[in-house]
């Protein structure tokens, strides 16, 4: 890992980098890369934006910052009014594969604990609302999907270094568990988190 980068800068240089490679390299794949200019940018200044931009980091403890996003629905929906319940808090982007990976699996979680008080929030960081929706739709996702705003506030306020993060938030509104990424294990593990919370 470059020495004094986080990884998300890191990664967007690389993406930048094969972008400029591949253009000067391959006209078939430049075609490609051409077509798709303005996702690839806009994946590359969302990250670039929450690298910079971005607040000191939550840690296992803290109170989780309040917010108010309108969701897909158009339902304004605010954190802090949830504090009865635990909350699983999900940022994601139609971009990110290992986020889309996740999708189905918050949403099984969803389905078998909501009854017992569990909600799930997931916010958009690139704010595209028709491809979340669309993405939703065919995933058949059940929890609010909330589109950051153009100024990636809530985003900023999480200070996401890696995509997809996702915290767990007991009924206090405090962060009892960060997880960032998708692996293989990462369902057992949140749905762990999840089922002692509840059982508090």
């Amino acid at each position: 890992m470059t020495a004094g980068l986080p990884e998300c800068k890191v990664f967007m240089l690389c993406v930048i980098a094969l972008f400029v490679s591949v253009h000067f390299m391959n006209k078939g794949l430049a075609r490609y890369m051409h077509k798709h200019t303005n996702q690839i940018l806009a994946a590359c200044l969302c990250l670039l934006f929450l690298t910079v931009a971005g607040a000191s980091s939550l840690s296992i403890g803290d109170r989780a910052p309040d917010f108010v996003l309108r969701s897909l629905a158009g339902k304004n929906l605010r954190l802090s009014e949830y504090r009865s319940e635990v909350v699983v808090l999900n940022f994601w982007a139609t971009w990110c594969s290992k986020c889309r990976d996740a999708m189905p699996v918050l949403n099984s979680i969803y389905q078998q604990y909501q009854p017992e008080g569990l909600q799930v929030f997931s916010v958009g960081v690139d704010g595209d609302s028709q491809k979340a929706t669309e993405l939703a739709t065919d995933m058949g996702i059940t929890f609010p999907i909330m589109p950051d705003n153009e100024k990636k506030t809530v985003s900023r306020m999480y200070d996401l270094g890696s995509m997809p993060l996702t915290l767990v938030i007991d009924r206090e509104g405090n962060v009892r568990h960060i997880q960032k990424g998708f692996k293989r294990d990462s369902g057992e593990k949140l749905e762990a988190v999840v089922a002692e919370l509840l059982a508090e």
